[in-house]
């Protein structure tokens, strides 16, 4: 739990519900700056090297990818939430969820003064603490996974066809607002835009680039086009602020943006 802590405040991603069981965890969070992979590759890894130093022992503790579910809104939010805390309860460990030690459950609606913004945002969800706790007695279905081309999600099917015409809204040449049909949930270029400069308070278009600043703003823009918007280094190169840089530098400056970003 301290590792989780460590990289939730570390990386700024929200973390709105958590429950460890004996050989996985389920995770509720909010990939608020295109950051979840970077922030669950130091969670799982850091812990790995714990886990071996105090069994002495080597080899993989987390087997593959972990498995990652979009929300689609409040309403499935709170579906996903109710599920993942149950799980304590649908186990037979405990007879009411917020009596497991290893979940957030009893973290929700309790007397602790100074409490994180992730808590207070799951209240704000819930109208008491009572409408919370009555999911522990009364039995919660496991939320209904979509599988799509675009990835799988929990939500509706309006939400499905939205993403898939996110998908297909280039049939021509490249550009900002353009897509690739194998490019899963990735934004369209403007919108990556406007959450960079609320993530790093500049906007990608007025990066000046003869400062030190200004080029580590660049790596970082380009981390969020490769990771955010699926574009292709080439594609990338063919934005103006990358007009003075070849092609084949592009991979170096992702990959040492995101070594700084280890360091940090």
């Amino acid at each position: 739990m301290e590792l989780l802590y460590r990289q939730r405040d570390n990386l700024g991603i929200p973390v709105y519900a958590w429950c460890v069981m004996e050989n996985h965890y389920h995770l509720v969070l909010e990939n608020r700056n295109g950051r979840m992979s970077e922030f669950m590759k130091r969670v799982n890894g850091s812990f790995g090297q714990y886990f071996r130093y105090k069994t002495k022992s080597c080899g993989v503790v987390f087997q593959g990818r972990f498995k990652s579910l979009l929300i689609q809104d409040d309403r499935y939010l709170i579906q996903v939430i109710r599920y993942v805390l149950r799980n304590p309860v649908k186990a037979g460990i405990v007879t009411r969820m917020e009596s497991y030690r290893w979940s957030s459950a009893r973290f929700y609606f309790s007397r602790i003064r100074e409490k994180s913004p992730d808590i207070r945002f799951v209240e704000q969800l819930f109208s008491s603490r009572e409408q919370l706790l009555a999911d522990s007695v009364e039995a919660v279905d496991e939320p209904t996974v979509i599988a799509t081309r675009m990835g799988p999600y929990v939500g509706d099917e309006s939400f499905s066809r939205q993403a898939v015409q996110q998908a297909d809204r280039r049939t021509e040449a490249w550009s900002d607002e353009a897509g690739r049909r194998n490019d899963g949930y990735f934004q369209p270029v403007y919108v990556a835009e406007n959450e960079f400069k609320h993530c790093f308070g500049v906007h990608p278009k007025d990066i000046d680039c003869r400062k030190v600043i200004g080029k580590r703003m660049r790596g970082e823009w380009l981390v969020w086009l490769r990771e955010r918007c699926g574009l292709t280094y080439r594609e990338v190169s063919q934005m103006g602020l990358f007009a003075d840089l070849e092609l084949s530098s592009l991979g170096a400056v992702y990959r040492n943006t995101l070594k700084r970003r280890e360091r940090e």
